[in-house]
């Protein structure tokens, strides 16, 4: 399958500390081997769509696992039969 970028948000509810609540999320990115970006407001992964929603389902388990009581997950996704990458997509504007 040819890989694809997904950018996605967690808004977390309820959770006491809700940064930590998003360091854990962000967390379950970092171990998941896949490429991957962190910005202010999104993460954007690159993989194959199963691993990526995969990625995706954990960031929001660890969420709740956290202490969320509820969360919205924006999901962005750019799909192309041919492939793509983080880095075709912003690579001339990294620094």
């Amino acid at each position: 399958m040819a890989k694809i970028i997904a950018a996605f948000q967690v808004l977390p509810n309820g959770a006491d500390d809700l940064y930590g609540c998003i360091d854990a999320a962000i967390g379950v990115v970092q171990s998941s081997g896949l490429p991957y970006d962190v910005s202010s407001f999104e993460t954007t992964l690159e993989g194959d769509y199963d691993q990526i929603m995969e990625v995706i389902k954990g960031a929001q388990d660890a969420c709740f696992r956290y202490g969320a009581d509820s969360l919205i997950c924006n999901i962005k996704i750019a799909n192309y039969p041919s492939g793509t990458t983080i880095d075709a997509h912003i690579g001339k504007y990294r620094t």
